[in-house]
């Protein structure tokens, strides 16, 4: 599946476990656990937030909420 096609997700959240290719991530945002599925490939690894894909979605998760929450709100996922 082409970039162009796979969902785009911000999340505030954190990872509970590290980011490994072929294992899902776990993040832990607003008081819930989320399981991903398998992780294809990790983009940016940033103090505070991370970008990486599975088979069919973007994700970046961010331990800071900033003007991108305001700006696309449609786009963050809150669990």
């Amino acid at each position: 599946m082409s970039d162009q096609n796979k969902q785009l997700l911000f999340i505030f959240g954190e990872l509970s476990l590290p980011l490994k290719i072929g294992q899902p991530a776990m993040i832990f945002s607003r008081g819930r656990s989320i399981s991903t599925p398998c992780v294809d490939m990790i983009r940016e690894v940033a103090l505070d937030f991370f970008l990486f894909e599975t088979k069919s979605s973007v994700y970046c998760v961010s331990s800071k909420e900033g003007p991108e929450a305001d700006a696309k709100p449609a786009l963050w996922l809150c669990a």
